[in-house]
């Protein structure tokens, strides 16, 4: 289940550096297996995959040919909502 714009607003704001950073390094767009050398550790393009096929994805996914991508702005929106800060 997505979450709520809600709780996106209340997350937006848990490490503006991180994402701050993300913007300025990743690409403008990139393919789904490309995750896994651009965010190691993070997120893998299995678990891209398999929250694509679910409807839990990033909010658009484009394909080239068979090779799916997104865009920067976008995939940061997606990891945002999906983001809790631990501890203090």
């Amino acid at each position: 289940m997505q979450e709520t714009k809600s709780s996106f607003h209340r997350n937006k704001h848990i490490d503006s550096d991180l994402f701050s950073q993300l913007r300025k390094e990743l690409p403008v767009a990139f393919g789904r297996t490309a995750v896994d050398q651009l965010l190691p550790g993070i997120i893998t393009s299995k678990t891209l995959a398999n929250l694509d096929s679910k409807g839990l994805g990033p909010k658009n996914r484009y394909t080239q040919g068979r090779k799916v991508f997104y865009r920067r702005e976008e995939f940061i929106e997606f990891l945002m909502e999906r983001t809790t800060k631990l501890g203090r």
